[in-house]
């Protein structure tokens, strides 16, 4: 049976990044709040940021005036105060939870110009979560993304790619694309090349480079991936520092197989 690489199973990628500029200072907050009163919309989804991401630890007040921000925002038409709204809808962060809604609005930011909702609201046709499953879309939201120079959305269609699932079977292509979107930072890419070239994909194997994207992808950041090169580096002296990595990043399998 054809095994296929695998999908985001997890929103890990699909956040909000933050936008040019945020407020620091209480004069600069202050200043900011009365832009986004007299109609500057991009300034409003700055504010969103601020309040629904920037304050550490979030707390109910702040992320309720970052939905609002965001809300503000997206009424005057800026596509990035949509993703947010969106995002916060989807997550129920400062709104009732309402997944259905929260996806719209990732739709509307994304043909709005906004990129990087695009590929956020195709994982959910993808993978049918608070939206009917819709492959044809799902395709259709990660390639605008990815040509709007998302490297999530640049993934995923390498993945359909690869795998032929909805698009043409295009080995060739999928590869650049997963390796564009790795460099660019979506670790599961990085996840999906090692998963390729350890075999049984229809490529030429390379442990060293199974090994290699696994690494790559656990120095980003994915935990899963520290215990991925833990497990490709069994019998090594450089396994254990792998599985501790994971074990200390919440990956509950890794730690038992410190023992």
């Amino acid at each position: 049976m054809e095994k296929y690489i695998v999908s985001a199973l997890v929103l890990l990628c699909a956040a909000l990044t933050a936008p040019p500029a945020s407020s620091q200072s209480a004069a600069e907050l202050d200043l900011d709040i009365r832009e986004c009163a007299r109609g500057d919309g991009q300034t409003c989804g700055e504010l969103g940021y601020y309040f629904s991401k920037t304050i550490v630890p979030a707390t109910e007040k702040n992320l309720l005036k970052g939905a609002d921000f965001f809300e503000r925002g997206c009424l005057l038409n800026d596509a990035y105060s949509c993703a947010g709204l969106g995002e916060a809808y989807r997550d129920g962060r400062g709104v009732g939870q309402d997944i259905s809604k929260g996806v719209a609005l990732l739709v509307q930011a994304c043909n709005g110009g906004y990129a990087s909702a695009c590929p956020l609201a195709a994982w959910n046709y993808d993978n049918g979560e608070g939206v009917e499953y819709d492959q044809s879309k799902a395709i259709s939201l990660y390639q605008k993304g990815c040509d709007g120079g998302s490297a999530f959305g640049c993934g995923e269609i390498g993945r359909f790619k690869f795998n032929g699932q909805g698009l043409d079977l295009d080995r060739e292509g999928g590869m650049e694309l997963l390796e564009q979107a790795c460099d660019n930072t979506y670790t599961d890419a990085c996840v999906n090349l090692s998963l390729i070239f350890e075999g049984g994909y229809g490529v030429p194997g390379s442990m060293n480079a199974a090994i290699d994207y696994a690494q790559t992808a656990c120095e980003q950041g994915l935990m899963s991936a520290c215990e991925r090169s833990g497990d490709l580096l069994v019998g090594t002296s450089r396994a254990r520092a792998y599985f501790t990595m994971a074990c200390e990043g919440g990956e509950a399998t890794a730690c038992a197989k410190l023992n």
